[in-house]
């Protein structure tokens, strides 16, 4: 009986199951077996197939080798360093996670630098504020329309007006066509050191320090037009459980607070371990809605069967939410980092996901001692990416070539 050489499969087959292909380094090594392999990727955008999701690298700096970037797939196992870091790298991130870049140089910064492909945006200098000094390492978020936010949190400067309890916002505002910055400064209720959310969503910033409640801030007006909204209640008020983390990130039009509950443990140390944290963790998602009747807004608790077909992944500086289709993998679920907390190295660092849908936390995969960033970045393959990863699949197939005398 004949049988069909694998070159010989017909292109259409192969170009759906490149599509199929979501891990970066799967496309390329499916596109660097054969000639016709390689040719059947749509260059031209006119079949199927053209436009794919890669699942998300998990990126921090190399504890053991400071110059240089460290990503890591837990889906495929497998990592991959970039060169050139700064010591402390300001990050500013993509809203849906499919770039990243840092602030580069020094005070006042006037460029983004992307690690991941070395190209370098001029943006207009970076301005302080009447409270602000750039030691504070302000990090970012970019967004879909264009518009760059920049903010921090740190203690009040003056002496004057320090307090334990008040936390010193700044933020910086480009939006298209703005030729400076709008900067904004607020003091918020909140510990300086407390969990901290920031996010750019219907021409306001919204922002939050230790959840108690959410300002949000008017562009281009004073304190008094800010809104206050209030904090929902939560099953975990009854005082055993404090606020670990919180993410803001949009889905669909929908601007979605994530919030991560752990247990207060006793002082002799139980419960921070994994064991413990598989059994107690909880993580709750809210919408923001209109109040009936009124011009205010408040936070409304979803349903996790709402969320059943994305993935979210949440982060720092950006959390965001991707198609589960679009990813070929299950959805109803959240992915998150934690660690210990309680050194310059942690003791352990680790993946999780929590099942929004059953209620449930799995461990993924533990991560190199020292790891301690949480940004996610992924990158949906255009024509132009799927290009240039077909231009490495044929450098690696001339070196097959060379050796082999074949294909």
């Amino acid at each position: 009986m004949h049988q069909r050489r694998w070159p010989d499969l017909l292109p259409d087959l192969l170009r759906d199951i490149s599509g199929r292909l979501h891990h970066a380094v799967d496309f390329v090594r499916f596109h660097a077996v054969c000639r016709p392999w390689r040719d059947s990727h749509d260059a031209t955008g006119t079949g199927t197939g053209t436009t794919q999701s890669f699942l998300p690298w998990l990126l921090a700096p190399n504890m053991k080798n400071h110059d240089a970037l460290r990503l890591t797939c837990v889906f495929s196992k497998t990592s991959y360093s970039a060169p050139l870091l700064p010591d402390i790298p300001r990050w500013v991130a993509n809203a849906d996670g499919t770039a990243v870049r840092y602030l580069l140089g020094a005070h006042p910064y006037s460029s983004l630098h992307d690690p991941l492909t070395g190209v370098t945006t001029h943006v207009p200098p970076v301005p302080e504020g009447k409270y602000m000094c750039f030691s504070f390492r302000p990090q970012g978020v970019l967004y879909r329309d264009g518009t760059i936010l920049l903010y921090t949190k740190h203690r009040m400067i003056d002496d004057d007006l320090y307090d334990d309890e008040t936390t010193m916002f700044w933020a910086a505002l480009l939006r298209p066509r703005d030729t400076a910055w709008t900067v904004v400064e607020r003091i918020l209720e909140g510990f300086q050191y407390g969990s901290f959310c920031v996010t750019y969503h219907g021409g306001n910033i919204l922002v939050s320090v230790e959840s108690s409640k959410w300002h949000v801030i008017m562009i281009n007006d004073d304190v008094a037009s800010d809104m206050i909204v209030p904090r929902p209640s939560m099953p975990t008020d009854r005082g055993d459980y404090y606020y670990r983390s919180g993410h803001l990130l949009e889905s669909r039009g929908e601007l979605l607070w994530v919030s991560i509950h752990v247990p207060n443990f006793p002082q002799d140390g139980c419960g921070d371990n994994i064991f413990d944290l598989l059994q107690t963790l909880e993580l709750f998602v809210y919408g923001i809605q209109e109040v009936p009747g009124s011009d205010k807004i408040q936070w409304v608790r979803k349903d996790g069967k709402s969320l059943a077909d994305r993935i979210i992944f949440l982060g720092w500086p950006n959390s965001f939410a991707v198609d589960a289709s679009q990813l070929g993998v299950d959805g109803g679920y959240a992915y998150f980092i934690h660690s210990d907390g309680d050194a310059d190295l942690y003791e352990w660092s680790a993946v999780f996901r929590y099942n929004l849908i059953h209620n449930k936390v799995e461990f993924v995969e533990w991560l190199p001692q020292g790891w301690r960033d949480d940004s996610w970045v992924r990158k949906s393959s255009t024509q132009a990416e799927q290009r240039m990863a077909v231009a490495v699949a044929t450098y690696q197939c001339l070196l097959y070539w060379k050796i082999s005398g074949r294909c």
